[in-house]
């Protein structure tokens, strides 16, 4: 990174999430200060942590935001999901940009209020999807919109992961629908695995900055594990720029399927792996393959370093985001709306139990093999739901479906 200032950051949270940032802030060492830390818990290992750097942990909220209001360059904001709308307003009313975590809100509604409270302040919001900041993500949307890959038909994308059932209960918000009547939606669409819906709708969008919008959509949600959210997931999205997007998500597998998704146009297929490596694999026979330097959220954080003090395109401004909950707000709303505002949950006899290297997990039998099959046919998963009843819904129109979202999903 070559500025000439440092800049200084305030983080919202310093354990969990929030501490796996901060650790990548230290990598940048003279390039970047963290200034201060906002814990509620100051008994917490982390706290201690980050007072021997220097940094500075206010367990209060309001004093937090008025330490850093004209210390601090920029907000993380590495919150609960259903917290993303308020403190992102707080931060902007002290008249400091905001990058908030993905997603960058739950509801259609909230995207609103928060697009509207950064017009109003004249402030930036960026949202970390930080593996749309790699290098090599830029280089093949440009090349993409140049019509170098001729016409685009189809995005699949998978991703098969384990969860254990103590990461369902380490919070109060985790696999639910719904906290203390705020919508939080949690689940492989819109938590662990969004990155991969995120970057297909990016890929599939018309401009350089942009993601595609759904016109259709079909959703399949699920739960294996005792949670009233999904942790499994099939989408298929007909999308404005005519693109058809499949994804086939799930947090219950004893053997990972690390996050893969193929772009398939008239003269390549292009394979994005595990959200860091990517190859264009030409249909002549040549390949053209693009390793990740290092880890993205290292990009992401200089990226957004140097937007700070310079004119950069960012790859994903708050803006360029509304699809991205449109499809998870549709989805949720389709599904919620005829299963008497529940996610229906998988039947018994397709669950297995098992072991993972963080405890005991509920698995779906053989779903690692379900999901590959369903990505390389570019197709839907269907599983037997406990109540026998199909879970397959046609496609339908998203403006049928959102604009219902946006109010509220059925309870």
């Amino acid at each position: 990174m070559s500025r000439p200032k440092v800049a200084k950051l305030a983080i919202v949270g310093c354990s969990g999430y929030a501490m796996e940032l901060i650790k990548r802030i230290w990598m940048f060492r003279g390039e970047i200060e963290l200034v201060a830390a906002f814990s509620p818990d100051l008994t917490l290992p982390e706290v201690a942590l980050c007072e021997q750097r220097g940094v500075r942990v206010i367990d209060d909220f309001d004093s937090f935001i008025e330490y850093i209001e004209h210390r601090v360059h920029a907000v993380m904001n590495p919150t609960p999901i259903h917290r993303h709308k308020e403190i992102s307003i707080r931060c902007l009313q002290a008249g400091l940009p905001v990058w908030v975590e993905k997603p960058p809100v739950a509801t259609l509604h909230e995207w609103d209020e928060l697009r509207e409270a950064a017009r109003f302040y004249a402030k930036p919001v960026e949202v970390c999807f930080n593996a749309l900041y790699l290098p090599s993500v830029r280089l093949v949307k440009d090349r993409l919109l140049q019509g170098e890959f001729g016409r685009m038909h189809r995005i699949r994308g998978v991703g098969a992961w384990a969860r254990p059932r103590s990461y369902f209960t380490r919070s109060d918000w985790a696999g639910h629908l719904r906290v203390d009547g705020d919508w939080v939606l949690d689940g492989t669409i819109n938590n662990p695995l969004a990155h991969l819906l995120c970057n297909c709708l990016y890929f599939g969008g018309a401009e350089a900055v942009s993601m595609a919008r759904p016109v259709k959509m079909s959703a399949r949600l699920w739960h294996a594990n005792d949670i009233e959210s999904e942790d499994t997931s099939s989408l298929r999205i007909i999308t404005d720029t005519d693109v058809e997007i499949v994804t086939n998500m799930t947090l219950c597998s004893e053997r990972m399927v690390a996050p893969e998704m193929t772009i398939e146009t008239e003269k390549a297929d292009i394979v994005f792996r595990d959200f860091q490596d990517m190859d264009i694999c030409w249909h002549d026979g040549k390949i053209e393959a693009f390793p990740s330097a290092r880890e993205n959220r290292l990009d992401m954080l200089e990226t957004l370093c140097r937007s700070l003090f310079e004119e950069v395109m960012t790859p994903c401004p708050l803006e360029c985001t509304r699809p991205f909950t449109e499809v998870v707000n549709a989805a949720f709303y389709q599904v919620l709306s005829r299963s008497e505002g529940c996610v229906p949950s998988v039947h018994p006899g397709a669950l297995n139990r098992f072991v993972c290297t963080d405890g005991p997990c509920i698995g779906l039998c053989g779903i690692d093999q379900l999901v590959l099959d369903a990505y390389r046919e570019g197709a839907m998963l269907d599983l037997p739901c406990a109540s026998g009843e199909s879970s397959r819904l046609d496609l339908e129109l998203v403006e049928e479906l959102s604009p219902h979202a946006s109010e509220g999903m059925p309870t």
